[in-house]
């Protein structure tokens, strides 16, 4: 089992600058997952976002609405070496957004 923080998914410009808390525009990445140096993912997901009613039920707290949530994958493979590569083919204001894979 694997932990993404929802937090770390922020989207960065060119120019490195940070575009965070973007009104009614939280991300919403596609989240594929494989072994370190692999080729081919192992999986996928979608990250999960919160409203209203979430923060509510699960008393996340109003920071909730800015960024998706944290995801738990469950993976077959044993070990810690995995990558991960965040993906949303539209988005609002940023059109596609793309991460590299990354530990």
């Amino acid at each position: 089992m694997k932990s993404l923080k929802g937090r770390v998914a922020v989207v960065t410009g060119a120019g490195g600058e940070r575009y965070e808390r973007a009104w009614n525009c939280v991300p919403r990445p596609e989240v594929a997952w494989r072994k370190k140096g692999a080729k081919q993912a192992l999986g996928d997901d979608k990250m999960p976002s919160a409203d209203f009613a979430t923060i509510e039920n699960k008393e996340l707290g109003w920071s909730a609405l800015w960024f998706p949530l944290d995801l738990t994958v469950e993976t077959k493979e044993k070990g810690n070496q995995f990558e991960v590569q965040l993906t949303q083919k539209k988005h609002d204001l940023f059109g596609k957004v793309e991460s590299a894979w990354r530990d």
